[in-house]
């Protein structure tokens, strides 16, 4: 059951709808299999808090609470997954030959799919090494004393806020969207 409950949600996403789909396809009680998934999905994140116990993982953990505290979740229109899959869908990307064989028009509906919780596409060879070699440099500058620090900073910063602050100066916004450029140093390499 449990390798049939896990193929379904790859294949198909991991919304209520999907999981009321495999319960249903399934011979098993429903009770039983959400309470089963239920002490599976807490297993899971305790186990995650022991594996990844690390000042990074701290950090994200904060910035979700920091998140949840503002209500995220209810107000996400889920922006940067329709901005990814505009770029997929109506930008002129270069054909994969002209990089050798990274089809950019995949990477960014895998993107975007991950980014709505929907089941991503499958990559070729050199797309998917392509994105996993993107991921590594990304969690490679994350990862720095001065990442971890400046992290840590605006966390703590945006903690004594009220509310989700908002930016008026247009020209800044991209790069500094919770106004908070008083003090940031900003370090690239």
């Amino acid at each position: 059951m449990k390798k049939k409950v896990l193929n379904h949600l790859l294949e198909n996403g991991c919304s209520s709808h999907s999981v009321d789909e495999v319960i249903a396809a399934s011979k098993f009680n429903k009770n039983s299999v959400l309470e089963y998934m239920n002490q599976r999905i807490q297993m899971a994140q305790e186990n995650v808090h022991e594996e990844c116990d690390s000042l990074s993982f701290s950090n994200i953990e904060s910035w979700l609470q920091v998140f949840k505290k503002w209500n995220l979740p209810e107000l996400c229109l889920y922006e940067p997954a329709l901005v990814i899959n505009a770029i997929a869908n109506n930008e002129d990307l270069p054909e994969p030959k002209e990089l050798d064989g990274v089809d950019l028009k995949s990477v960014y509906k895998f993107l975007g799919n991950a980014l709505m919780g929907l089941p991503q596409p499958n990559l070729d060879a050199k797309s998917a090494e392509f994105l996993a070699k993107e991921f590594e440099i990304l969690v490679g500058e994350a990862n720095t004393e001065v990442g971890d620090s400046e992290t840590g900073r605006i966390n703590q910063k945006l903690e004594t806020y009220k509310e989700l602050p908002f930016c008026t100066q247009r020209e800044k916004s991209s790069i500094d969207p919770l106004c908070l450029s008083d003090n940031l140093n900003f370090q690239r390499k």
